[in-house]
């Protein structure tokens, strides 16, 4: 059985890890071992992505912790074509949308950007 199934409401192929999802325009060769490579440890860079958004937009949400930031990220949803991790419902604020860049298996966060 595949791990990604097309979706006609995000009109792109999507998957679910635990807590992860996953999404793609086409399902590309080494996307499904990617997928688990990174729902695998996502958990354990959850810290560092809570910091590096507390680090570059943390100032619009007032006086919080990385902690507070990692509690109200919500599901993770991971775009395989363009390696970034979004929040679509972080609970931080309701206007926003927190996505940040990555490289490899989340070895390295590039950057932050929000929308909304």
């Amino acid at each position: 059985m595949a791990l990604f199934n097309f979706s006609e409401e995000e009109q792109a192929y999507t998957a679910k890890i635990d807590s992860v999802e996953f999404i793609c325009e086409e399902v590309s060769d080494g996307y499904e071992e990617t997928a688990r490579e990174i729902a695998e440890v996502y958990e354990d860079k959850l810290p560092e992505l809570a910091e590096l958004i507390l680090d570059e937009v943390g100032d619009i949400f007032g006086d919080i912790t990385a902690q507070d930031v990692a509690d109200a990220l919500g599901t993770p949803q991971i775009d395989l074509d363009r390696n970034t991790v979004t929040y679509l419902d972080q609970t931080l604020d309701d206007i926003h949308i927190i996505e940040v860049e990555y490289e490899g298996i989340l070895d390295d966060l590039l950057g932050v950007s929000m929308d909304g």
